[in-house]
């Protein structure tokens, strides 16, 4: 005997687990790259002269480059016309002055050589995006371009957008080289002209980028990677780039050598030189920039979770050299203690490549995130556009203009009696500018004087030159009036600025020589 048995409807099928659920894939919608490239390269340009001149790196580099425009000697950089001044090579100089002699002597023809390198740098992200986060290259040189500081490296005179070009460059020609298949001829003459050009911007700081690269070559393949490095005619470029004329200079300067490698090298390292140095300087000039600088796209990445696709030999290979390339120079910049928040611009390439890969699956051109770039880019501008009114004493063009403001004339040149001059008047007032010493030396006298060193009072009374202002360290007033008397120079006091008592003086009356005199 048999019953009827209720049959069972069937078991739907179980769901997958979320941890192999496929993802959904984004559909993107990327822009034209010609002209999202047009655009950034719009937001780089935008408001360079908006902003005066800051003191001291602004006001130095730009006295300078005038310098070599108004004398004529391009050869040889000088701070003010009596003194060499060879803290930096010559190329960010030349750069300045060359712009200066098309466009004029104003703040726009002055940063317009760092916002073309901060351009040139974005296409370069670009060039390696395609490469390394071949996904959305786009996006790569997006984030290089719209990142804290790139956008405000690109807005300052000085060496550090040039050396971010130049060094990214040179990996440029490595990582065509590396990854390339076949792999061009050019691109390691490439990488070895990008570190000549990157030393004569800096010196031996353009070189940094060659550790990362020797570690992960010979990482990856050993001593024939090693090998792959060498190409005699990018060697060649380089020397002749790099060294031609530091040689030249110390053919004429022989002590040059001695002061290059013992003050400006050797200073930096071991705090000769030192600027924020120690665990205190480590987090003023540092820990900040890591934090901050690639916002608020790194933020966004932190936040991002890994996408366990990018998984592949290439990917991890890419991911390797680009934490090698941001790492070991910043591990440098740590032990040295010579440290400036720009010093770090240079990395912010190999962390915007970073944080692209780290975004790019998430990332999709969509309209809503299209019009967040947008804001985002106007709060950059806004950012830029603040600095032509904020009231910042460093501002060479306001505090010229109040001096200015003094003088009865015209002056002939700018006198700081015990303070570090304000090499940005050179622009403004068109006058020299120079410092004096009368209670301290402002800097040691240790070696031959490559430094911007000072004239004693007694030196500069002793030329009688007039229409000069004078502008005095508080500190030094009464000395510097007794001085004054005791050499018969009359002054009259005009006025103070800052803190600054500022004065004009006229020599004494030239005592004619007695009768009979045969001199």
């Amino acid at each position: 005997m048999s019953f009827p048995v209720e049959s069972e409807p069937p078991l739907a099928p179980a769901p997958a687990p979320l941890a192999i659920a496929p993802a959904k894939p984004v559909l993107r919608t990327p822009p034209s790259a010609r002209g999202l490239l047009l655009a950034l390269a719009a937001l780089l340009l935008a408001l360079q002269g908006a902003r005066g001149l800051w003191d001291p790196d602004e006001g130095r580099y730009s006295a300078v480059a005038w310098n070599m425009i108004a004398s004529g000697d391009w050869f040889t950089p000088h701070l003010s016309p009596e003194v060499p001044h060879f803290t930096k090579p010559p190329l960010t100089y030349w750069a300045l002055a060359t712009s200066m002699k098309l466009l004029g002597r104003k703040e726009t023809a002055l940063r317009l050589p760092g916002a073309l390198a901060a351009i040139l740098t974005v296409l370069l992200v670009y060039g390696l995006g395609k490469r390394l986060v071949p996904r959305d290259p786009l996006l790569a040189a997006t984030v290089q371009a719209t990142a804290l500081l790139p956008f405000v490296g690109a807005h300052l005179v000085t060496t550090d957008p040039l050396l971010a070009l130049f060094e990214t460059l040179a990996v440029f020609g490595f990582v065509v080289a590396w990854w390339d298949e076949p792999p061009s001829r050019w691109a390691l003459p490439v990488m070895w002209l990008g570190f000549g050009l990157a030393f004569l911007t800096k010196g031996p700081p353009g070189l940094l980028p060659l550790l990362p690269i020797v570690v992960f070559a010979a990482w990856t393949r050993g001593a024939r990677g090693l090998l792959r490095l060498l190409s005699p005619a990018g060697i060649a470029l380089f020397a002749v780039t790099a060294f031609f004329w530091y040689g030249l200079q110390i053919r004429f300067r022989p002590d040059l050598l001695g002061y290059l490698l013992g003050f400006e090298v050797g200073g930096r390292l071991v705090g000769a030189q030192a600027r924020n140095p120690g665990w205190h300087g480590l987090l003023i000039a540092i820990v900040p920039v890591v934090i901050g600088g690639l916002l608020p796209w790194s933020a966004a990445a932190v936040f991002r979770r890994r996408d366990e696709r990018d998984a592949s030999p290439g990917d991890r290979l890419a991911t390797r050299f680009l934490w090698l390339w941001s790492l070991l120079p910043l591990l440098v910049f740590c032990v040295v203690q010579s440290r400036q928040p720009l010093y770090l611009l240079p990395l912010a390439v190999p962390g915007s490549l970073l944080v692209a890969r780290r975004l790019v699956p998430a990332w999709s051109w969509s309209r809503r995130q299209r019009t967040w770039l947008a804001v985002w880019a106007a709060v950059l501008l806004a950012i830029a556009a603040l600095g032509a009114f904020w009231p910042e004493k460093r501002d060479g063009r306001r505090f010229t203009a109040a001096v200015l403001r003094l003088a009865p004339q015209p002056p002939t040149a700018l006198i700081f009696v015990d303070r570090h001059a304000r090499y940005s008047a050179t622009m403004y007032c068109r006058c020299e500018v120079e410092s004096v010493e009368l209670l301290e030396d402002l800097v040691e006298r240790a070696g031959p004087a490559y430094r911007p060193l000072t004239e004693t009072l007694a030196e500069e009374l002793a030329d009688r030159e007039r229409g000069h202002l004078w502008l005095i360290r508080p500190l030094s007033h009464a000395a510097w009036l007794q001085a004054m008397a005791q050499a018969g120079w009359r002054v009259r006091r005009l006025g103070t600025v800052e803190d600054y008592p500022v004065y004009a003086a006229e020599p004494p009356p030239v005592t004619p020589a007695p009768l009979g005199d045969a001199s």
